[in-house]
């Protein structure tokens, strides 16, 4: 039985491009992920052979191709089983394998007929274009057949996607905007204007390689246009981003009004949760307080006994608010940067000296990562927690 599914022209394109190497670029919205579901399943069907679907994480398999695959094999009418241990997708035609691009030693012992990879600019330059190897090798067709990898991304920067395709001019390149989709709604670009700064809207929205990521990770930062006078005692609530580290527990406490962030305090090499606990509660004993804490805190013990940090700050009556996973980094350094230029993000260079250093003085490294050798990360990671979950809250 015949089934048309109903596309849009870029995913079209890539979906039937025949090309050895095939990218579609787009703005948030644009449908990449979709396509690259679409083209393996289609490519799943042609070959009748094992194909390869690759992201970041595994926690992105299970939050988005788990739900694309499932709703498309649906609508190809085919039969499936998933095994979510496995993470892969049983059907008639062949299996469905997902992988994980932080595990390069799960990239072996099979064959795969077609790869896609997607999210390919998250991952730094250099570790992608060593998955890539790993990914070739598996990617094996009988003779006579095409032999093909797909890449589907937001642009981040001059990064994977760039070099390969408009540097070394390897295969096709698709590039799409969030406009291209009609079905974004004008609300969820309005809201996405109001959040990243201009640069940042080329890539996000129009699909546009521009570089994003310069030698100062915060470079929107002005010490005198972002500086504020507010403090603790101007605000009832106090919303903290938590980083935990033994020895060098760190925090950013915010004051909110508006929509609008203040920093007003800081706390930096605190020993451990316990201590953090002690700290807050001494320092601000009528306020309410919500902290936004490293999710890895779920799991970490940097007290001693066998209390999580989360649990030790849930049991001293403080409100959490966390997810099972941290965002990715360029995620909150992207909302941040733009917070500063909006102005919708101010800090007290006072009350908060080692943020505001932090802020004026981290970089890049050479593999676009930020400069850790500093120890300026810790304070960035709290400062930029509460931030990214209240104001990522608007768009989704």
């Amino acid at each position: 039985m015949k089934v048309e599914i109903e596309v849009l022209k870029h995913q079209n394109e890539f979906v039937n491009a025949n090309d050895e190497f095939v990218g579609l670029v787009a703005g948030y919205g644009g449908g990449k992920s979709i396509a690259g579901t679409i083209k393996s399943i289609k490519e799943l069907i042609t070959h009748r052979q094992d194909i390869a679907y690759y992201l970041p994480t595994y926690s992105l398999i299970k939050d988005i191709a788990f739900k694309n695959f499932s709703e498309y094999l649906t609508k190809f009418k085919i039969q499936y089983k998933l095994n979510k241990t496995d993470k892969e997708f049983f059907t008639p035609y062949g299996t469905i394998k997902m992988r994980s691009l932080d595990k390069p030693e799960s990239i072996v012992g099979y064959e795969t007929a077609f790869a896609l990879i997607d999210e390919v600019d998250i991952i730094p330059h250099a570790k992608m274009t060593e998955l890539l190897k790993n990914i070739s090798a598996r990617n094996r067709t009988p003779i006579g057949k095409p032999n093909q990898i797909g890449f589907v991304s937001t642009p981040e920067g001059f990064n994977f996607m760039y070099n390969f395709f408009k540097k070394q001019e390897k295969g096709k390149l698709i590039q799409a905007s969030t406009y291209d989709n009609p079905f974004v709604s004008e609300y969820y670009i309005n809201t996405l204007k109001k959040i990243y700064t201009d640069k940042q809207l080329e890539a996000y929205l129009l699909g546009k390689f521009v570089n994003i990521k310069t030698g100062n990770v915060f470079y929107t930062y002005d010490p005198k246009a972002n500086n504020t006078n507010k403090t603790v005692d101007d605000f009832e609530i106090l919303h903290i981003g938590q980083d935990f580290n033994i020895g060098k527990m760190s925090g950013v406490i915010y004051g909110e009004h508006n929509g609008i962030f203040y920093a007003v305090d800081e706390l930096t090499n605190a020993f451990d949760t316990k201590q953090v606990v002690e700290i807050y509660r001494q320092r601000y004993p009528n306020k309410t307080i919500i902290i936004y804490p490293d999710a890895s805190g779920n799991n970490r013990k940097t007290s001693s006994g066998s209390i999580t940090d989360i649990k030790i700050l849930k049991s001293a009556g403080f409100i959490i608010k966390t997810k099972k996973k941290n965002p990715f980094v360029r995620d909150r350094i992207n909302i941040t940067v733009a917070g500063f230029e909006k102005k919708t993000l101010f800090v007290n260079k006072d009350k908060c000296p080692n943020f505001a250093d932090a802020l004026e003085t981290i970089t890049y490294d050479a593999n676009g990562m930020i400069d850790k050798k500093s120890g300026l990360d810790h304070i960035i990671d709290a400062g930029t927690y509460a931030y990214y979950f209240f104001k990522q809250n608007s768009i989704y």
